[in-house]
């Protein structure tokens, strides 16, 4: 419980640290699923 709360703690700084950061993580997710979806 308290490692999730330090993890939702720590992506929060990143986020507003630095949103391209974020946004790139969140384009490399969803290549990772289009890629999942495509090789089915």
């Amino acid at each position: 419980m308290k490692n999730s709360t330090f993890n939702q703690i720590v992506n929060a700084n990143l986020a507003s640290i630095d949103p391209g950061f974020g946004q790139f993580a969140l384009a490399k997710a969803s290549a990772d699923l289009f890629k999942k979806i495509i090789t089915k």
